[in-house]
């Protein structure tokens, strides 16, 4: 396809772009050679800031590179405390078991009850005021649960960390500053970034709790936070308008079917399910392990199961889409995530065996989480994705708030603790076996706007 011809005068060189002239080329009504394909399509990629349609301009990547950062900061501090959280809280003043499983989940449920109005705030006062404000209650309650000697102090500290909850606003600043053509790429960058976190912070976490002592990790969480807030401030641009844009307006019959359709129900119980289970290990298997190795010892643990996890959970989602089988990683990922606590529950006494049920439980919950992210986005159109993914995400806090409250309550019975999520996985194969319209899933096409929250829940 070629442009149509602009009369152009031979005598007249083009110049350098200006405004009155966006094509770099001097127009002439006694033109006798247009300006070729090429040298329109080159002009007009200066005017765009050097990029092609489906690559990142400049503004967008700086201003991505800016997020990431903010976002990836914000959840290092989380992930660092994550893995020695409740051997601390045991031993804080008022402590109980149950209290000890709340410290670790009450973030979740702080999170899912504010995670929604964050949204609208930000549609109202704009983005970066709302992250802004988000990042300072964060910090706060990382000073306060780095400050209090009792088991209040630590619920209260964690519960103000949980509602900064600015991750969808986040999200949502991606899709203002990003073009519908490069935003799933801005979207995979974005997760990247809390991948690079999560590995970082539960590897490095209990090192440094080994050195500075568990206090010092919230305080570090909470410079961190500050760290991000300056990022905000001084290189996150503000999108145009405000970032309000109509495609992100559910209408009501939009959430009605994002809670009744029965398929997005089965999804958002597996998002339920799988971040359960999350936060209840994360309970019980550090206070496990404190019987086997020294607390600041944990990384060796943590380090070669997250490896093996993601080398073997990355290359097969990678080949399940490719070959249109997602269907039989969800089916296999279910299995998987049953076999890994019947592993710790006959085979966690010892070293070896704690080690190979959290592997398997890694490579399980690798395969799972982008699966059932990939699945949203089939049952879902474009205008309804963003109410559905609302949905999604707040199964997977309550989720986190309800197994951290498990495994509070069955921490002295870490056996029953490991049937009973074995047991879940029953359910939910069959509940995955019954929904329609799986097979020949592959990867879905770009969504047009930044809706699905990357780790949703994680956090």
């Amino acid at each position: 396809m070629s442009f149509p011809h602009r009369p152009v005068d031979s005598a007249v060189r083009p110049v350098p772009s200006s405004p009155q002239d966006p094509a770099g080329v001097v127009a002439s009504p006694t033109a006798a050679t247009p300006p070729s394909d090429d040298a329109f399509r080159a002009a007009m990629r200066r005017r765009r800031g050097g990029a092609r349609s489906d690559t990142f301009a400049r503004s967008e990547l700086r201003a991505l590179s800016a997020l990431c950062a903010v976002y990836g900061l914000r959840l290092l501090g989380l992930y660092m405390v994550l893995p020695v959280l409740s051997l601390y809280a045991r031993g804080l003043e008022g402590s109980t078991p149950l209290l000890t499983g709340l410290s670790v989940g009450v973030y979740g449920f702080a999170n899912m009850l504010l995670v929604l109005p964050f949204g609208v705030l930000s549609d109202r006062v704009g983005r970066k005021r709302a992250i802004a404000l988000g990042l300072c209650v964060f910090a706060a309650g990382s000073v306060l649960a780095g400050a209090t000697k009792s088991i209040a102090g630590l619920l209260a500290g964690r519960a103000l960390q949980g509602a900064g909850a600015v991750s969808s606003v986040v999200v949502a600043l991606v899709g203002d500053v990003t073009r519908p053509r490069v935003r799933a790429r801005a979207m995979t960058l974005l997760g990247m970034s809390v991948g690079l976190a999560f590995m970082l912070g539960v590897v490095g976490g209990p090192a440094l709790a080994g050195e500075l002592g568990v206090r010092s990790l919230f305080l570090i969480t909470g410079a961190l936070a500050v760290g991000a807030l300056l990022l905000v401030l001084a290189a996150v641009p503000a999108p145009r308008g405000g970032g309000r844009q109509a495609e992100f307006e559910p209408a009501a019959g939009e959430i009605r079917a994002a809670l009744l359709q029965p398929e997005l129900l089965k999804l958002d119980a597996g998002m339920f399910v799988i971040h359960f289970a999350l936060t209840a290990l994360f309970v019980v298997v550090p206070i496990l392990l404190d019987d086997l190795l020294p607390a600041y010892h944990l990384w060796r643990v943590y380090a070669p199961v997250l490896l093996v996890g993601m080398a073997v959970a990355v290359p097969t989602m990678t080949l399940a889409e490719k070959t249109r089988s997602v269907h039989r990683v969800l089916y296999g990922g279910i299995v998987l995530f049953g076999m890994s606590f019947l592993v710790l529950r006959f085979l966690g006494d010892g070293l070896a065996g704690m080690v190979a049920g959290m592997g398997v439980f890694v490579i399980a919950f690798g395969l799972l989480e982008p699966t059932l992210t990939t699945l949203l986005t089939r049952f879902t159109t474009p205008q309804s994705r963003g109410t559905a993914a609302g949905v999604f995400s707040m199964s997977g806090f309550l989720g986190s708030f309800l197994g951290g409250a498990t495994g509070g309550l069955l921490l002295e019975s870490q056996g029953a603790l490991f049937l009973v999520l074995a047991g879940l996985a029953l359910p939910w194969l069959l509940l995955s076996l019954r929904m329609r319209g799986l097979r020949g899933v592959a990867r879905p096409e770009p969504p047009r706007r930044a809706d699905i929250p990357p780790g949703a829940g994680a956090d």
